[in-house]
């Protein structure tokens, strides 16, 4: 336990220096539309602290959530993190407090945490085209984070 606990503590100290949006692909599709600024996105996410404590999930509530990215209506990481994906696609991403809350205490949230989401985007929707991707509109098989 002493040394997970050394390992995470070394992990965050090297996040610290950096202060940098980590992006794990956890599965990839090929498709012909990747999320950019100005869509509406629609996904499922976890929220969790350093402590593995779950701070917010969509899942739990059995509702999508959505957004415009690119408008400022969600921190940072997710601005940034959700951009190139794919219906179907799943991330995770780790957020340092300068791309999330900062300094401000936020409910379940400390000051200056560090957030670990697992999102899965379901579906884009470009209001320039009036049109929404899914994932069934590809068909394509997604490669798992192994096979990238």
């Amino acid at each position: 336990m002493i040394k997970f606990r050394y390992l995470t503590l070394l992990f965050l100290t090297t996040l610290a220096a950096d202060d940098k949006l980590v992006i794990e692909q956890m599965i990839k599709h090929n498709c012909g539309r990747n999320s950019k600024n100005g869509d509406k996105l629609e996904l499922h996410y976890v929220g969790k602290l350093e402590n593995k404590r779950i701070f917010d999930s969509s899942r739990d509530r059995k509702q999508t959530f959505s957004f415009q990215i690119g408008k400022g209506e969600v921190i940072q990481g997710w601005e940034r993190g959700l951009l190139e994906m794919c219906p179907g696609d799943m991330r995770r991403l780790i957020v340092p407090p300068s791309l999330g809350y900062g300094n401000m205490n936020m409910g379940k949230i400390p000051a200056n945490s560090y957030l670990f989401f697992e999102v899965q985007l379901v579906s884009i929707y470009d209001p320039v085209e009036d049109r929404k991707y899914e994932l069934q509109e590809f068909g394509h098989k997604p490669m798992y984070k192994d096979e990238l």
